[in-house]
């Protein structure tokens, strides 16, 4: 298994078990712990407002598929910026250049950019027509703030 993978793994166990959370916090000084709470706040604010009737029900109506997909679409990719967040708030500062790959909607590189990171983001699954290609547009729009710069490449 490769090491971010078992790093993941780790922050998914310590995300879902309040006592390992707890245990993982006590390691943090003061400082840190109180900048990677402030951290998981902003971007868990940010994110909230792609679960919420409207945007979903407007996802669903710009991508032509049920509401239960897209918002279990949306949950998934949030979710899964709330996990990483924690990582690279830690490893990648205001100025940093970073290269997403598989950027999926974007939500991770949003952030970052908002916080001075130059992004550059590629979804390779995402084209013209299918939902990535739909929905990250739209949420890019609704981010208040600098944008990534979207690589406009596609597997095909």
């Amino acid at each position: 298994m490769r090491p971010e993978s078992q790093a993941v793994k780790k922050m998914i166990k310590v995300k879902d078990n309040p006592t390992l959370r707890q245990k993982s916090e006590a390691s943090l000084s003061n400082r840190n712990l109180a900048e990677f709470r402030q951290g998981y706040e902003h971007i868990s604010s940010f994110l909230a407002q792609f679960l919420t009737d409207a945007f979903v029900s407007e996802a669903a109506e710009r991508t032509c598929r049920p509401r239960e997909e897209c918002y279990r679409l949306l949950e998934t990719f949030t979710n899964e910026a709330k996990t990483y967040w924690p990582m690279l708030q830690q490893h990648i500062h205001q100025g940093s250049r970073v290269l997403e790959i598989g950027s999926g909607l974007g939500f991770l590189s949003l952030r970052l950019t908002k916080l001075g990171v130059n992004v550059t983001s590629l979804e390779p699954a995402a084209g013209p027509f299918d939902i990535f290609g739909i929905l990250a547009p739209i949420i890019s729009e609704r981010s208040s703030g600098p944008r990534a710069n979207v690589l406009p490449i596609s597997v095909e």
